[in-house]
């Protein structure tokens, strides 16, 4: 049921919902995208499992380094990401890039043995960007408030993975002052 839920809200406008009135409008839209919710829905399927087969890697990665901030932050990070919920909640294209980010989280924990400065350092950046979303956030009307969160949510994950696990690869160039940047200029 989330899955065809997740493809009804990757396909269906909220303001086009919002605007129907009778049965007659509703039976429209229901031919209309019918078809393309029966195509879209394996998609948030297979995402799923894709994050679901990271989870187990992630929850013993944390369960060796239990007590470590990186750890806490790992595990308060997944906490976002895998919720009940989530897939109703997450647009596909992000519930794609969400096995990313948990292969991204392990790989910062299997390092921290060996470059603990490192990841202070990267942990320093997200804290920064973060403190600079929240401030970002007050600045906003309240009407755009949850798009900047939607939008800042995954720029800090994309942030994470160029920080944490370079090699894994980001969706698109990301570092401290673009991010900031892109939050000072979100209208």
């Amino acid at each position: 049921a989330d899955c065809s839920r997740r493809a009804v809200r990757d396909t269906v406008d909220p303001r086009e919902a919002a605007a129907l009135r009778t049965p007659a409008e509703f039976a429209a839209l229901h031919d209309r995208i019918s078809r393309l919710i029966t195509e879209r829905a394996p998609a948030a399927f297979f995402a799923a499992l894709d994050i679901f087969g990271e989870l187990p890697d992630v929850h013993t990665a944390v369960e060796m380094r239990t007590g470590t901030l990186a750890a806490d932050d790992v595990a308060e990070q997944v906490s976002n990401l895998v919720f009940d919920g989530f897939i109703r909640a997450t647009p596909t294209t992000h519930l794609n890039e969400i096995p990313r980010y948990l292969a991204a989280a392990v790989t910062r924990l299997d390092a921290l043995d060996t470059n603990a400065a490192r990841d202070r350092d990267a942990t320093g950046s997200v804290d920064r960007v973060v403190e600079r979303w929240n401030q970002r956030l007050e600045q906003l009307p309240v009407s755009r408030r949850d798009a900047f969160n939607e939008y800042a949510q995954w720029m800090v994950e994309e942030l994470r993975v160029g920080l944490y696990a370079q090699r894994l690869g980001t969706a698109y160039p990301v570092s401290e002052k673009r991010v900031v940047k892109a939050f000072d200029s979100f209208r």
